[in-house]
């Protein structure tokens, strides 16, 4: 009980000291923007308020501007009670003349909070298979690392993509530790929301699968069930689901939608073996945790059983960047939780147990 009681004052000392980061330099740039992105995603936002929800612009998933449009009607709503404002022309007039009030509470509810829940996220992830201070330990490179805390100050899909995806991973070891059709569909829409924030989450669909199928193996059961499952296929099409739900012009503006997709595929290009280890984490999450970090990812993947399926996501997404990506470091973001558990596994798992 004692040690549970510390642990929960340093989580909360770790989350404390992330918001903080995170918070502290919100208004950056402001009223000058230096994140190209930002822009794009406020004029949709706020676009939808003359009553078309179509973004007419896929590059960007709309998730992002439809959870800002909402975040805006409440600043309209707030204003409107306060006296600032009284009709949707004054709110726009308040855009013109002070737009950095709603780039730092957009920056607030798109950066910040994903930004801090991750850490709880990656916190709860990693002590579910993990020590508790291993978890502390994982956590705590979630919350000061510059790459996290920096994207954490911009508009963009970035944090909620990072948000969604160690949920989903949550979700995704829940199933595989109790294969119950309600972790199956929790799983499948927190894919559902992580393809929604930003289309390369649909790779989770491989940890998904391989989660299910050592599930099967393990259970003893038939060979019919890793692919006729009703649970597989609920989940799978609650991601379906989720993900029209956030996207629904995916499908009523399709032929826009894939014209955009189609070009903004050509816009990534071969960026090597090594450019987003030696720049972007090298110097994103520091040369120290890159090597423990990788090392670490390794010896789960041969040691622990569920460590193949941890492996997996990390693995494919860097091929992925490799042969289709861009030079801007933040394409790593996704692979930082994963960074932080493998550092945990490999100092606390591996070196201190070797040389306590």
């Amino acid at each position: 009980m004692k040690h549970l009681k510390k642990a929960r004052i340093l989580i909360s000392l770790i989350i404390i000291l992330g918001a903080v980061l995170r918070l502290w330099g919100i208004d950056f740039g402001l009223p000058f923007l230096s994140h190209q992105d930002e822009q794009i995603v406020v004029n949709h936002a706020l676009a939808y308020g003359m009553g078309d929800l179509n973004p007419h612009y896929f590059n960007i998933p709309p998730l992002t501007s439809y959870l800002l449009f909402i975040v805006y009607g409440i600043y309209f709503l707030a204003g409107m009670a306060a006296g600032l404002f009284h009709t949707p022309l004054e709110f726009a007039r308040h855009f013109f003349t002070d737009p950095g009030s709603f780039y730092i509470i957009g920056r607030l509810f798109i950066g910040v909070i994903p930004g801090a829940v991750s850490i709880v996220a990656v916190y709860i992830f990693a002590g579910r298979f993990l020590s508790r201070r291993a978890a502390l330990f994982a956590a705590s490179i979630m919350s000061v690392c510059f790459l996290n805390v920096a994207n954490s100050h911009y508009i963009y899909t970035d944090m909620l993509l990072v948000m969604f995806t160690v949920l989903a991973y949550n979700a995704i070891y829940s199933f595989y530790k109790i294969p119950t059709l309600k972790n199956y569909l929790a799983a499948g829409i927190m894919i559902g929301l992580a393809a929604g924030a930003k289309y390369n989450a649909v790779l989770l669909a491989v940890p998904y699968l391989m989660a299910h199928f050592m599930a099967i193996i393990h259970g003893k059961k038939s060979a019919g069930e890793m692919l006729f499952s009703g649970k597989l296929w609920a989940g799978a099409a609650s991601a379906a689901v989720v993900f029209a739900a956030v996207d629904p012009y995916m499908i009523l503006d399709w032929p826009n939608f894939l014209e955009s997709v189609s070009k903004q595929s050509r816009a990534f290009w071969y960026t090597g073996w090594l450019h987003h280890i030696a720049y972007s984490l090298r110097q994103g999450l520091s040369g120290p945790l890159v090597a423990t970090g990788g090392a670490g990812l390794f010896f789960i993947a041969f040691k622990k059983r569920w460590g193949i399926i941890l492996f997996s996501f990390p693995f494919v997404f860097y091929l992925v960047i490799v042969f289709k990506s861009q030079h801007f470091a933040r394409y790593v973001l996704l692979l930082i939780p994963f960074f932080a558990v493998g550092a945990a596994y490999f100092v606390f798992e591996v070196l201190y147990k070797r040389f306590a």
